[in-house]
């Protein structure tokens, strides 16, 4: 499955709604050296990462993820610091 992963300084409080919210610009001109140093162009001249078109929104990087149905999802540490210890 292909998921979209959006890169950014967005709201958190508009994920739940699939809004994104852009608190802070991105520096662009570090995205462009990143993708310099690490990206590459397709055919048709689009930047790419791993071989797969990146979209350049306003202030945001959009990147393609192939998951490959393996993915374990750990437990965050946020929600471990929250748990009680047994008793």
């Amino acid at each position: 499955m292909i998921h979209d992963l959006t890169i950014g300084h967005l709201d958190p409080a508009g994920i739940p709604e699939r809004r994104k919210t852009v608190l802070k610009a991105l520096e662009m001109d570090v995205v462009n050296r990143l993708l310099d140093e690490l990206g590459g162009t397709d055919a048709e001249g689009n930047t790419t990462l791993g071989g797969a078109r990146i979209r350049l929104e306003n202030d945001y990087v959009v990147v393609p993820w192939l998951g490959d149905g393996r993915t374990e999802y750990p437990r965050s540490s946020r929600y471990e610091c929250n748990e009680k210890p047994d008793a």
